[in-house]
């Protein structure tokens, strides 16, 4: 019972990770930098100079208040990282 209750979860949590990294990747290819940290960028938390020269962008996704990622993208060369967990 626990176990598909579970599997049910965890493929839920793989749907909403998936349709992030597509608007993500979706964003890198479409938009200008600015505009991908605007739609991106936490509130309160928009890079600084250093991370804005380099064309990067940090940001948190929270699915759930125990189930979180830090992604990390650049569009000067488009790429995503993303790490994190929870339950």
């Amino acid at each position: 019972m626990f176990g598909i209750k579970r599997r049910s979860a965890i493929e839920q949590r793989a749907k909403l990770m998936a349709r992030m990294v597509m608007l993500i990747v979706d964003g890198l290819c479409t938009k200008s930098y600015d505009q991908f940290v605007e739609s991106f960028s936490n509130p309160g938390e928009e890079p600084d100079e250093t991370a804005r020269d380099a064309r990067m962008l940090q940001f948190e996704m929270r699915f759930s208040p125990t189930c979180w990622y830090e992604a990390m993208a650049s569009s000067a060369r488009p790429s995503i990282y993303i790490d994190g967990g929870g339950g």
